[in-house]
């Protein structure tokens, strides 16, 4: 996206910032930075929200690739945003936790599995849907346990059913978006890479969490 069309809002000056509240579309700083969350619903994860935006230490493509990562997330609401981050925190452990990491189509599965089975769950039946990778669904069973028992676990953002399967839909349908964009050389960074250096300040800021107690050998999604 060229960062020389006019601004979305005031429409009178080049802007020279993508804005993800906007879907994107170009804004100046002036505009960006006197009304953001007065007129503009600014995303929590908006690189420029909290001043800690520094162009300076970019590398090349670098500001475009987190710009269009991040609005790939522009139908997640405000109020979900925390726990989108949080899952996040979630997938950047599980990758750390296995020595050869996640690959983006092996985190593609894992999201697309956790996203199965909790629409499964809220048409009222309990199913673990599963992959022949038994590496794999190690994890993914792991990353159930937590989303299912959010409510248990301090720390963890709260999130109705209907804002965890949203988040899971908005991701999955990101990572994918990411790979569909492999050819670009702007995107040739792993998804979790770049949601690593995007969401870093924010996921600093949860523990990680560990189901309370034991449910039925550690699993409280089963097979009927």
């Amino acid at each position: 996206m060229a960062l020389d069309v006019q601004c979305w809002s005031c429409q009178k000056v080049k802007g020279r910032r993508s804005c993800p509240a906007h879907g994107g579309d170009t804004i100046c700083s002036r505009c960006c930075g006197t009304k953001r969350r007065v007129e503009i619903r600014c995303p929590e994860n908006c690189p420029y929200l909290h001043g800690e935006h520094d162009p300076r230490w970019e590398a090349p493509g670098q500001k475009t690739e987190d710009l269009r990562f991040l609005s790939r997330f522009a139908g997640v609401s405000r109020e979900q945003v925390p726990f989108l981050i949080f899952f996040h925190s979630l997938l950047l452990r599980a990758s750390r936790d296995l020595s050869s990491g996640l690959s983006d189509e092996e985190l593609k599965v894992a999201v697309s599995t956790l996203r199965r089975t909790y629409e499964t769950l809220s048409k009222g039946v309990l199913y673990e849907h599963k992959t022949e990778d038994l590496r794999l669904q190690n994890t993914i069973s792991r990353l159930g346990e937590i989303l299912t028992r959010r409510k248990e676990i301090s720390g963890v953002p709260p999130a109705s059913d209907t804002d965890v399967l949203a988040v899971l839909a908005s991701t999955q349908s990101a990572i994918e978006a990411h790979e569909s964009a492999a050819d670009d050389p702007t995107s040739k960074t792993t998804y979790l890479d770049i949601a690593q250096r995007v969401f870093r300040a924010a996921i600093s800021e949860f523990p990680a969490p560990e189901p309370p107690g034991e449910s039925r050998a550690g699993r409280l999604i089963v097979e009927p």
